[in-house]
């Protein structure tokens, strides 16, 4: 099930409401595919609210871990979720999921899941908005922690320690009276600035639309009257002691944090990832942080185009000015029961015939 081509996000304008594979209702148990090995605490706690709602004769889950055993039970899948495993168009076919009505995504990075082909097939695509489950807040304390661990030496403590040394250096740095760049101010940006600013952080956000487009009621206007606001990339790094990518990852994006952007930064900043790998050059941050120009680097979704999970064999896993996170950020007891909510909540419009309240490929959007 992985991509045989770059992943097409273009939806069918055609398809009238009545082609859409939801629209005809599911007569039998419900088989939702959970695929990957990765993110298994979802099963357990989506099972729980299925029993908890009384709906244990009307949804069956349906793990399958590996490539071959999404292809062997793909067949019998109303709905599937992806999580880390990329859906291209072959997943798609009539042939592999003929029952298929529904992607959701167990959070909100889609970028895996062909849907231009799901639209073409029929099958509606969903997610969870950050702003409504509670992972753009975990995932700004998972920046703060990273951020705090750059500054505060993390990887040099447990020597510390073990030589009985107190205090020691070099000096822990502190989040307050820094200059911090944020690259990205939706969901999770939005909410990481009001946290920094709260810590009494000297903020400048990054926003690829024009800031006077604004329009959200949930934005804090104490925030926003308090950061920086960039148009570019390059007008908010000079003077920055640390960078935090929280954006998504686009043909504009990528490895938007080169070599390039790296010698805009003044020496011994750190740079923190929440957003996407691929937003980051790896040679870049690897030379960098070899010649010392760079302070730290932190990531919670790896780095450059190997996907994840990264190999902790590499030597920027095992240099120790660096720290990988096994993509934890956005996953907190709150978040993951609240995608699970909103999760089932598709799941069952979809068993009664109508759509998902989330419907990403919805014709016209």
């Amino acid at each position: 099930c992985r991509f045989s081509e770059s992943p097409r996000t273009e939806t069918k304008m055609t398809i009238g409401l009545k082609s859409w594979r939801f629209s005809q209702p599911i007569l039998e148990k419900c088989k939702v595919l959970f695929a990957g090995p990765h993110f298994q605490s979802a099963i357990p706690m989506t099972s729980r609210l299925i029993e908890s709602r009384g709906l244990l004769e009307q949804i069956e889950i349906v793990h399958a871990p590996t490539d071959q055993d999404i292809r062997d039970k793909a067949s019998c899948a109303h709905v599937a979720i992806p999580f880390m495993q990329r859906f291209g168009a072959d997943f798609f076919s009539p042939e592999l999921t003929p029952k298929l009505r529904l992607v959701v995504q167990f959070g909100v990075g889609l970028e895996g899941v062909d849907i231009g082909a799901a639209s073409e097939n029929g099958i509606a695509v969903s997610n969870v908005p950050g702003s409504m489950s509670g992972n753009a807040e975990a995932t700004s304390e998972h920046a703060v922690f990273l951020l705090t661990s750059m500054l505060r030496h993390l990887n040099d403590l447990p020597r510390r320690f073990s030589e009985k040394c107190l205090g020691g250096l070099p000096v822990p740095r502190s989040i307050y009276g820094k200059r911090v760049t944020v690259v990205g101010f939706g969901a999770v940006g939005s909410v990481l600035c009001k946290y920094l600013v709260t810590m009494g952080a000297h903020v400048t956000a990054v926003r690829r639309n024009k800031w006077d487009d604004i329009n959200d009621d949930n934005l804090d206007s104490q925030t926003l009257n308090s950061i920086e606001r960039a148009q570019s990339l390059e007008e908010a790094l000079p003077g920055a002691d640390a960078v935090i990518l929280a954006c998504a990852l686009t043909p504009e994006t990528y490895q938007i944090v080169n070599e390039s952007a790296i010698s805009l930064l003044p020496r011994h900043a750190v740079i923190i990832n929440v957003g996407r790998g691929p937003l980051v050059s790896y040679s870049a941050i690897s030379d960098a942080l070899n010649t010392g120009y760079l302070s730290g680097y932190a990531s919670d979704v790896g780095i450059g185009d190997t996907p994840e999970p990264f190999d902790p064999n590499d030597n920027l896993a095992k240099h120790p000015n660096v720290i990988f996170t096994p993509h934890v950020g956005g996953i907190t007891d709150y978040s993951h029961n609240k995608m699970a909510e909103i999760i089932l909540d598709s799941i069952e419009s979809v068993i009664g015939g109508k759509q998902p309240s989330i419907w990403v490929n919805r014709p016209g959007v």
